[in-house]
């Protein structure tokens, strides 16, 4: 099968993404399992953030954080192997 530029970013862009997806669902739970959203107080105001917002944010950020991690550490990775 034929390489394209387009299926190599398709493939990193998965290879990126989908664990961590992965890694952000099972974050959310582990962390939603510990911490009740209801309980969590947004630069002191006593108005409670909803369950599920909160469990919505925080996976958004969980899986943003972790594709950021994935895709340095492939940018580092593919830079190193250029270099040698």
């Amino acid at each position: 099968m034929k390489q394209t530029p387009e299926s190599g970013i398709v493939q990193r862009l998965g290879v990126v993404l989908w664990p961590a997806f992965l890694a952000a669902g099972v974050t959310v739970g582990v962390v939603f399992t510990l911490i009740d959203p209801e309980n969590i107080h947004l630069f002191g105001s006593r108005e409670s953030v909803s369950r599920q917002s909160a469990y919505s944010v925080g996976f958004f950020c969980f899986w943003f954080l972790y594709a950021f991690t994935a895709a340095a550490s492939i940018w580092l990775h593919e830079k190193n192997v250029a270099d040698r």
